[in-house]
């Protein structure tokens, strides 16, 4: 049976996922197999916040080939990188894990653009990026990132960028 051609046109107005299945599949095996995978990429997305504010805060030097072992896997980290930190000054209570999801999600839209992915750990209400070296084209990325997130939060927000480095330490 095909969906139908309203059902379809209804559910993309609407920004819905729309999906069939087969009969003999039950909707709750898949529904607990999303589930089981959104709570596996949430555990992977706050250990990787760890490991990247260890990276940040650690007096201790970093073994960058550790670092990009365990990390990610058999990727390797940019050569050249630069830390991008966005700060919220005006915000004084501590945000809960939804504001923060829907401020990280803000920002991945503007850093889909950069080749790598970029990491990133949460410092109190300030975000901290490890970012491949911005090249030309992005350079205006943090200011177009700053105007979006003031205009979406009615807030000040300030942007900082760091020099390029090629190592960790």
């Amino acid at each position: 049976a095909k969906i139908p051609e309203a059902a379809v046109s209804c559910a993309d107005a609407h920004g819905l996922p729309l999906f069939e299945l087969p009969w003999d599949m039950r909707l709750g095996e898949v529904t607990r197999k999303i589930g089981e995978q959104l709570m596996a990429e949430q555990s992977q997305r706050k250990n990787l916040q760890g490991f990247v504010k260890k990276l940040f805060f650690s007096a201790r030097q970093p073994a960058e080939d550790f670092f990009d072992a365990a990390l990610l896997g058999h990727t390797k980290l940019p050569l050249q990188k630069q830390v991008m930190t966005v700060d919220f000054p005006q915000w004084d209570k501590a945000l809960d894990d939804k504001e923060r999801l829907r401020l990280e999600g803000l920002c991945q839209e503007f850093l889909a653009a950069i080749p790598a992915p970029p990491l990133f750990t949460w410092n109190g209400n300030e975000l901290l990026f490890l970012l491949p070296m911005l090249d030309s084209a992005a350079k205006k990325m943090p200011e177009q990132l700053r105007t979006a997130l003031e205009h979406a939060l009615a807030t000040v927000v300030y942007i900082g960028l760091g020099g390029v480095f090629d190592q960790l330490a």
